[in-house]
């Protein structure tokens, strides 16, 4: 699993938007596990967001 953080404090009022992009997207078709043909990037396990 890999992390992801900023080190400095974000100080924008309102909503955060946050783009990943990945290297190697999955696709279950591609893959022969599924029907799904979308390029999927990776799975957000957790977020948080600390003062």
């Amino acid at each position: 699993m890999r992390t992801f953080a900023l080190k400095r404090r974000i100080t924008a009022p309102g909503r955060l938007q946050v783009d990943f992009a990945v290297a190697q997207p999955y696709c279950p078709r591609d893959r022969g596990t599924g029907a799904d043909a979308r390029q999927l990037g990776f799975a957000l396990i957790e977020a948080a967001f600390v003062n």
